[in-house]
């Protein structure tokens, strides 16, 4: 073996490595996005008192459905930032991606290359 492919050997693994980080951080992303979007629906769809009870007519309900603004203002505010890493990340997923699939056909070129020379060679 040629020290390019020597190289190219050691520099697959590596690459593949940084891919698979690349994936795991994007699926980390995903669910975070995912239960960031749960919380959401879950405000949106509250378990406590109906309109009609007592509770709500006192105006008992005021401070919660307040905080429930907030919450659901705080999140969209996450869901916002998730979205623009995850585009991000995505980017350097393709990238990585893109890298290791130039390594790996240049590895099989250079392993190609190697065979015909030493088949030539044994031919003589």
């Amino acid at each position: 073996m040629t020290e390019p492919s020597r190289q190219l050997a050691r520099l697959v693994p590596m690459l593949e490595a940084v891919y698979r980080s690349k994936q795991a951080g994007l699926g980390r992303l995903v669910t975070r996005i995912a239960d960031l979007q749960a919380q959401h629906h879950d405000l949106d769809h509250p378990d406590y008192a109906p309109p009609d009870s007592t509770a709500a007519r006192a105006g008992a309900n005021l401070r919660w459905d307040t905080w429930v603004e907030q919450r659901k203002t705080l999140i969209n505010r996450e869901l916002i930032e998730a979205a623009r890493q995850r585009e991000a990340i995505r980017a350097d997923v393709a990238q990585s991606l893109a890298r290791l699939e130039a390594a790996r056909k240049a590895l099989d070129r250079a392993r190609t290359l190697e065979n015909e020379q030493s088949q030539r060679r044994a031919s003589w």
